[in-house]
């Protein structure tokens, strides 16, 4: 229920948004942020020296917090190179803000309000404006690019260096 001016509740009715740039934005959502998994299963599979059906198998019910700490703990174990360390920490403490920026815009309840416009469930119960089609394909470039520099860093930059050198 939404409050009206008068602080009294009212109803609104939990619909699926129909709009076709909303609901292809949200999924633009959802694709980066599967990318952003998958990669950072695979820099789990780097840096354990697993195969990727090890790798997959070993993080199959992680949650992506859950994929972040492995890989810190990981990667910690092999170099005490601080600016590697650093670097680490920043793309993954910007994956882990997007993630939870995806989760308050995409895991909301939506509905409608009498009026017929849309509202989202906020944080502190109260329903109010949903995210725009730009704010949420914002979101997608912003978790697709972080994926892309992380599966990077994996492939050719210092998390491959660190996965496969030696201890510093």
């Amino acid at each position: 229920m939404k409050k009206n001016p008068q602080g009294e509740a009212r109803m609104v009715s939990l619909e699926i948004p129909d709009d076709v740039d909303l609901l292809q934005a949200a999924g633009r959502v959802a694709f980066a942020h599967g990318q952003l998994e998958i990669v950072l299963r695979m820099t789990v599979m780097s840096l354990a020296g697993l195969s990727v059906r090890e790798a997959l198998d070993a993080t199959a019910t992680m949650k992506a917090y859950e994929l972040r700490d492995k890989i810190k703990k990981l990667f910690r174990c092999k170099t005490r190179d601080e600016s590697a360390k650093s670097k680490l920490d920043a793309l993954l403490n910007k994956a882990k803000r997007l993630s939870d920026k995806r989760n308050i815009l995409i895991h909301r309840p939506w509905a409608k309000d009498p009026q017929g416009q849309w509202v989202v469930k906020e944080e502190d119960h109260a329903w109010g404006q949903p995210p725009s089609v730009d704010a949420l394909n914002q979101l997608a470039d912003e978790i697709h690019q972080t994926a892309i520099e992380l599966n990077t860093a994996r492939l050719s930059g210092f998390v491959k260096g660190v996965a496969s050198g030696s201890r510093k």
